[in-house]
């Protein structure tokens, strides 16, 4: 009726290791975070310098917009360098909405070509961060899921040996 000790085996097994790959990805999402940190910084600190490249003047959007670049950048670089793929994608869906919508923005207060190209840089980043990590992510569960696969039939095949 109840199973005895040395009849149970393990569906994977322990000692073995899958390689984590992706590395180049991690370090994209890092490196493009310092550019949108830096400009949020530069928004924050020194508007009046930052007014051409963006569009938006001092005040509370400036603000706003701002701290939005610094959060999510601060997230994506968190993000990039300790391989959480799935912070890097909350973050750079976040950037990729918030540069959409500066975009949509500046579009209609005026359409000059400089804050849009700054604000569609940051979608652009949020975009590429995005599709990046969630095909490496991808990529690395197929290759978990083939390795546990592998694993639980040499257990299978053991366990039908020792019966």
């Amino acid at each position: 009726m109840f199973a005895k000790r040395d009849k149970i085996y393990p569906l994977v097994e322990t000692s073995a290791q899958v390689s984590k790959s992706g590395g180049a990805v991690d370090h994209i999402a890092a490196a493009s975070a310092v550019m949108v940190v830096g400009l949020g910084i530069a928004q924050l600190v020194t508007p009046l310098f930052a007014t051409p490249l963006t569009g938006i003047e001092s005040g509370t959007a400036g603000m706003i917009l701002a701290v939005q670049w610094i959060a999510f950048g601060a997230i994506l670089a968190v993000g990039g360098l300790f391989r959480m793929r799935v912070v890097t994608i909350f973050a750079a869906e976040f950037l990729l909405v918030a540069g959409l919508t500066a975009v949509a923005v500046t579009i209609l207060n005026s359409p000059d070509p400089i804050p849009l190209l700054i604000h569609g840089a940051v979608a652009f980043v949020g975009l590429v961060n995005s599709g990046l990590a969630r095909l490496t992510d991808k990529a690395e569960l197929k290759r978990e899921l083939h390795f546990a696969r592998a694993h639980a039939e040499e257990a299978r095949k053991t366990k039908e040996q020792g019966e």
